[in-house]
């Protein structure tokens, strides 16, 4: 009989005693899990209030700021749309230009809640304009047309004559009272010397009467400023009578005089010399005055007695829809350009109107562009297209005892402060009646008498620069 197997020795395991240690060991473990629950509780706390304070104190003078960039970006926009104008005004240009106004805005960060907000581009096409009044005014030009030296103011020639600050001339004819054999001298002569604003030699025109016994020719030469003979006449005129007067156009083509004229650095400096012969002379030029130019010289034109001329307009207008920068508003209205706010308005460029003074003869310069085109408004793109097309120029130089400018606008007190301020710097005195400035809710106004204000004075005291265009607005 098999024998009852013996079964293995039973293995004995060791339990852990459940004792102090081992508790401590899980009471540790339980408390590194709260403290990972409770550091990631506060992290996101702290996040949130980054974030909050992000939202509520960072984003909005971000926004703040981007609003502002975004109206400085508008305003040079707007700034060179009418400097575009300025050039279509003065250089007679025909041609059509394009500009791009921003209305929208990128956001300024990924915390903005909201998408920003644009501005508003509109035109209206009848609501400004301005007017302009004398009760006596004299074209010497016209679109152009030279209506100068048609009845001068003659100058004796008395050895020397001497005209400063030249900078253009409209007109110059000289009169010879007789012209006969010089006798004894080998010729007379009678000369225009031009030297130019760095005092150097320009060049020169001579009316000669040479002996050519028994007879004798009267001659005629240009030089330019190298010394050089433009043209030299020769004996065209052989006589053996005096002739009296004798009469001579230096700005004739055939002299070519106009061109050393055109040549020299202005303003030039001009002398006549009577060497024998006995004349006289009748110029009318521009003198510069240092912050200007005013016309001199006896002159005839189209006189209109008493001249008024008004030319309506309009208003290209942006105005902001900011959530956070203050709104503002940039206005175009007969060439100048307003910024506007709650606070008031200021020009970011200054209407076309300056003034000077020489002796007692006042210079006006003005250039105004009129807006017209249909009324019409932008302002769910993200960018507007502005084209601007001139239609028709008026550009005249005049001369008259009074002179009314009155323009429609938003904003007359800017336009009569603009108006005292230029007429002031240029030397000029309210006080003493020689310009007054006027204003009402919607114009503004300035009359500007000269040096000789009795307002019934028909003395051509003021010189009148004046360049306008008609610009058609396409939004």
């Amino acid at each position: 009989m098999r024998a009852r197997s013996e079964l293995p020795p039973r293995r004995h395991v060791r339990r852990p005693a459940q004792g102090p240690a081992r508790r401590q060991r899980k009471h540790a473990m339980d408390d590194d899990a709260v403290t990972v629950v409770v550091a990631t509780i506060l992290l996101a706390g702290i996040m949130l209030a980054t974030l909050v304070s992000i939202r509520l104190y960072y984003v909005p003078v971000w926004e703040q700021d981007a609003e502002a960039a975004h109206l400085r970006e508008v305003g040079n926009q707007i700034v060179s749309i009418n400097s575009d104008i300025d050039r279509l005004v003065s250089n007679r240009s025909l041609g059509a230009v394009s500009n791009a106004v921003s209305l929208g805005r990128d956001s300024s960060s990924i915390f903005s809640t909201s998408l920003p907000t644009g501005g508003e581009l509109a035109f209206n096409g009848t609501d400004k304009g301005f007017s302009l009044a004398s009760n006596q005014i004299t074209f010497v030009t016209e679109n152009g047309t030279n209506l100068a030296g048609l009845n001068e103011t003659w100058v004796p020639v008395s050895g020397s004559s001497t005209i400063d600050s030249v900078a253009q001339v409209q007109s110059f004819r000289l009169r010879v009272d007789v012209i006969d054999d010089p006798g004894a001298k080998d010729h007379n002569d009678l000369s225009v010397e031009l030297t130019d604003r760095s005092g150097i030699f320009a060049g020169n025109f001579t009316v000669s009467v040479v002996k050519d016994s028994p007879d004798f020719d009267i001659i005629i030469t240009t030089h330019d400023a190298s010394g050089g003979i433009l043209i030299s006449q020769g004996p065209a005129y052989h006589l053996s009578n005096p002739i009296s007067p004798y009469w001579v156009d230096l700005m004739a083509p055939e002299w070519r005089f106009d061109k050393v004229l055109l040549a020299a650095a202005t303003p030039i400096q001009v002398q006549l010399v009577e060497a024998g012969l006995t004349g006289n002379y009748a110029i009318t030029y521009l003198q510069d005055t240092g912050s200007g130019s005013v016309l001199v010289g006896g002159t005839s034109g189209r006189v209109v007695t008493p001249y008024s001329a008004t030319q309506p307009g309009g208003t290209m207008r942006f105005r902001s829809n900011n959530a956070f920068f203050l709104d503002q508003e940039y206005a175009l209205e007969n060439g100048a350009v307003i910024l506007k706010q709650a606070d008031g308005a200021v020009f970011k460029v200054r209407p076309g109107f300056t003034a000077s003074l020489s002796g007692n003869q006042v210079g006006l310069d003005i250039s105004l562009a009129t807006l017209t085109g249909d009324s019409n408004s932008h302002g769910a793109e993200d960018t507007a297209v502005v084209y601007t097309t001139p239609l028709a120029h008026t550009d005249f130089l005049a001369l008259a005892p009074r002179f009314t400018l009155n323009v429609t606008t938003e904003f007359p007190s800017l336009w009569s402060q603009a108006f005292s301020d230029r007429l002031a710097a240029a030397g000029l005195s309210s006080s003493l009646g020689q310009f007054t400035v006027a204003s009402g809710s919607s114009w503004a106004s300035v009359t500007v008498y000269g040096v000789i204000t009795a307002p019934g004075s028909t003395t051509n005291d003021l010189t009148i620069k004046y360049h306008q265009a008609v610009v058609q607005v396409d939004l």
